[in-house]
Protein backbone atom coordinates (compact mmCIF):
# COMPACT_ATOMS: atom_id res chain seq x y z
CA UNK A 1 0.00 0.00 0.00
CA UNK A 2 1.12 3.77 -1.09
CA UNK A 3 1.34 6.12 1.31
CA UNK A 4 0.43 9.89 0.22
CA UNK A 5 2.83 12.84 1.00
CA UNK A 6 0.51 15.40 2.55
CA UNK A 7 2.06 18.83 2.58
CA UNK A 8 0.49 21.02 5.82
CA UNK A 9 -0.46 24.57 4.80
CA UNK A 10 -1.07 26.74 7.05
CA UNK A 11 -4.50 28.18 6.76
CA UNK A 12 -2.90 31.91 5.52
CA UNK A 13 -0.99 30.51 3.03
CA UNK A 14 -3.55 28.41 1.72
CA UNK A 15 -5.58 31.55 1.41
CA UNK A 16 -3.09 33.30 -0.37
CA UNK A 17 -2.32 30.73 -2.74
CA UNK A 18 -5.84 29.94 -3.83
CA UNK A 19 -8.14 33.60 -4.22
CA UNK A 20 -12.16 32.22 -3.72
CA UNK A 21 -12.61 35.08 -6.29
CA UNK A 22 -11.35 37.25 -8.89
CA UNK A 23 -12.66 40.36 -9.81
CA UNK A 24 -13.44 40.84 -13.88
CA UNK A 25 -14.77 43.91 -16.16
CA UNK A 26 -17.80 43.63 -17.80
CA UNK A 27 -15.49 43.46 -21.35
CA UNK A 28 -13.27 40.59 -19.73
CA UNK A 29 -15.84 38.69 -18.78
CA UNK A 30 -17.58 39.07 -22.41
CA UNK A 31 -14.85 38.00 -23.81
CA UNK A 32 -13.91 34.74 -21.61
CA UNK A 33 -17.11 33.12 -22.33
CA UNK A 34 -17.00 33.87 -26.25
CA UNK A 35 -13.35 32.02 -25.79
CA UNK A 36 -14.64 28.81 -23.44
CA UNK A 37 -17.72 28.32 -26.40
CA UNK A 38 -15.62 29.01 -29.39
CA UNK A 39 -13.67 26.11 -27.56
CA UNK A 40 -16.42 23.96 -26.97
CA UNK A 41 -17.77 24.57 -30.65
CA UNK A 42 -14.07 23.36 -31.87
CA UNK A 43 -14.14 20.16 -29.89
CA UNK A 44 -17.59 19.51 -31.34
CA UNK A 45 -16.03 19.64 -34.09
CA UNK A 46 -13.11 17.87 -33.77
CA UNK A 47 -15.03 14.78 -32.09
CA UNK A 48 -17.55 15.14 -35.32
CA UNK A 49 -13.91 14.80 -37.59
CA UNK A 50 -13.22 11.92 -35.85
CA UNK A 51 -16.65 9.96 -35.60
CA UNK A 52 -16.39 10.59 -39.08
CA UNK A 53 -12.53 9.43 -39.81
CA UNK A 54 -13.83 6.51 -37.65
CA UNK A 55 -16.53 5.61 -40.04
CA UNK A 56 -14.20 5.83 -42.84
CA UNK A 57 -11.89 3.40 -41.42
CA UNK A 58 -14.16 0.93 -40.89
CA UNK A 59 -16.10 1.40 -44.45
CA UNK A 60 -11.81 0.64 -45.67
CA UNK A 61 -11.03 -2.23 -43.52
CA UNK A 62 -14.05 -3.71 -44.85
CA UNK A 63 -13.76 -3.41 -48.80
CA UNK A 64 -9.60 -4.44 -47.83
CA UNK A 65 -11.56 -7.56 -46.31
CA UNK A 66 -13.85 -7.93 -49.66
CA UNK A 67 -10.72 -7.78 -51.85
CA UNK A 68 -8.51 -9.71 -49.93
CA UNK A 69 -11.19 -12.40 -49.68
CA UNK A 70 -11.76 -11.94 -54.01
CA UNK A 71 -7.95 -12.84 -54.38
CA UNK A 72 -7.55 -15.58 -52.26
CA UNK A 73 -10.83 -17.10 -54.62
CA UNK A 74 -8.99 -15.98 -57.30
CA UNK A 75 -5.54 -17.82 -56.76
CA UNK A 76 -7.56 -20.84 -55.71
CA UNK A 77 -9.50 -20.79 -59.33
CA UNK A 78 -5.86 -19.92 -60.94
CA UNK A 79 -4.59 -23.04 -58.94
CA UNK A 80 -7.48 -25.36 -59.87
CA UNK A 81 -7.32 -24.01 -63.81
CA UNK A 82 -3.46 -25.01 -63.89
CA UNK A 83 -3.78 -28.27 -62.63
CA UNK A 84 -6.72 -28.89 -65.25
CA UNK A 85 -4.81 -27.38 -68.09
CA UNK A 86 -2.09 -29.33 -69.87
CA UNK A 87 2.11 -28.30 -69.20
CA UNK A 88 3.17 -25.89 -72.34
CA UNK A 89 6.29 -27.31 -73.75
CA UNK A 90 8.35 -24.52 -75.57
CA UNK A 91 10.83 -25.62 -78.31
CA UNK A 92 14.51 -24.82 -78.20
CA UNK A 93 14.97 -22.19 -80.10
CA UNK A 94 11.99 -19.60 -78.55
CA UNK A 95 14.01 -20.54 -75.73
CA UNK A 96 17.29 -19.67 -76.85
CA UNK A 97 16.06 -16.14 -78.56
CA UNK A 98 14.85 -15.19 -75.18
CA UNK A 99 18.30 -15.01 -73.78
CA UNK A 100 18.75 -11.51 -74.75
CA UNK A 101 18.49 -8.81 -71.78
CA UNK A 102 15.60 -6.34 -71.73
CA UNK A 103 17.44 -2.98 -73.41
CA UNK A 104 19.07 -5.01 -75.82
CA UNK A 105 17.12 -5.81 -79.16
CA UNK A 106 16.85 -8.78 -80.63
CA UNK A 107 17.98 -7.96 -84.37
CA UNK A 108 21.20 -7.31 -84.32
CA UNK A 109 22.55 -4.60 -87.66
CA UNK A 110 26.25 -4.31 -89.08
CA UNK A 111 27.30 -0.55 -90.06
CA UNK A 112 28.16 -1.09 -93.44
CA UNK A 113 31.18 1.33 -94.33
CA UNK A 114 28.41 2.84 -97.30
CA UNK A 115 26.89 4.49 -93.97
CA UNK A 116 29.82 5.73 -92.41
CA UNK A 117 31.02 7.44 -95.43
CA UNK A 118 27.27 9.14 -96.29
CA UNK A 119 28.00 10.66 -92.62
CA UNK A 120 30.67 11.62 -93.45
CA UNK A 121 29.30 13.45 -96.29
CA UNK A 122 26.65 14.73 -94.55
CA UNK A 123 28.65 16.45 -92.04
CA UNK A 124 30.88 18.06 -94.58
CA UNK A 125 27.91 19.12 -96.72
CA UNK A 126 26.40 20.77 -93.57
CA UNK A 127 30.11 22.07 -92.70
CA UNK A 128 29.50 23.62 -95.99
CA UNK A 129 26.14 25.08 -95.59
CA UNK A 130 27.32 26.87 -92.59
CA UNK A 131 30.62 28.77 -94.09
CA UNK A 132 28.15 29.82 -97.11
CA UNK A 133 25.92 31.86 -94.32
CA UNK A 134 28.73 33.04 -92.12
CA UNK A 135 30.10 34.45 -95.11
CA UNK A 136 26.62 36.34 -96.06
CA UNK A 137 26.64 37.56 -92.87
Amino acid sequence: MKKKLVKVVKKEEHEKANPLHIRMDFKEALESKRDILLSEANLVRIGKATRDYHKLRMIELKKKVSLHLMVRHLSTTIMQMEKVFPDVKIPRFMKEENHHQEGESVFHFERHKADEKSTSDLDAQLREIQDRLNSIK
